[in-house]
């Protein structure tokens, strides 16, 4: 499995160049990729509309890519985000282990788990249910969302409010014009897993769509 993997090349994806077990531990040695994360980037100012629909799309690409490998993302997070250039990003995780993101007892009250994190999490992560390609949309629709209004939809109070809104608080609307951009992103935060899109492939033609709608394309 792990072979299979040195031999992937994806263009937003990081390459990994060895690996190794040490003390019972996987040690993964990937190809150095230079560039301030996304969440830096966000940090400073939001991007471009331009650049939203590009970094979307790219990430939306890169799933579509590791689904199809039978893996996921994980715990995606605009920290492991690249943007090595002003329109071109690297995701530099994913989860090939198949591992949880949260440790088998979570207390948020010993703080365990980063506000930051608690941002990026999904509904099944947090209840310790499935977890699967459907999460990472999840995830990837935070992250859109974020793109196209500057904010994560779930970000105001403590790690535990976040959480919490996370599983039970409607979604937030994103303020935006494109009325089909805002549906795509309400349907990927949708906290039942079944009644988000299926796959990355499907989500990326909604996307498309959104955004041809919006410049009067058919």
């Amino acid at each position: 499995e792990f072979n299979r993997i040195l031999q992937w090349n994806h263009p937003h994806l990081v390459r990994w160049v060895d690996y190794r077990e040490v003390d019972g531990h996987l040690v993964v040695i990937e190809e150095y990729q230079e560039g301030e994360s996304l969440f830096h980037r966000l940090s400073k100012s939001p991007v471009t509309r331009t650049q939203a629909e590009i970094f979307s799309r790219q990430i939306l690409e890169t799933l579509d890519f590791l689904h199809q490998q039978g893996v996921r993302a994980g715990a995606l997070t605009p920290e492991k985000i690249v943007l090595r250039t002003r329109e071109d990003l690297m995701l530099t995780h994913f989860d090939v282990l198949g591992q949880l993101v949260l440790p088998e007892k979570l207390d948020v009250e010993k703080r365990q788990l980063t506000f930051n994190e608690a941002v990026y999490l999904s509904p099944e992560m947090i209840q310790k249910q499935k977890v699967d390609q459907l999460s990472d949309l999840y995830i990837a629709g935070v992250i859109i969302h974020q793109l196209f209004t500057g904010e994560p939809p779930y970000n105001q109070g403590t790690t535990k409010t976040v959480l919490t809104d996370h599983v039970a608080s409607p979604v937030p609307s994103m303020k935006i014009e494109n009325t089909a951009l805002n549906e795509l992103v309400r349907r990927l935060l949708d906290k039942i897993p079944e009644n988000r899109p299926q796959s990355a492939e499907e989500v990326l033609d909604l996307l498309a769509a959104s955004l041809d709608d919006e410049d009067g394309g058919i």
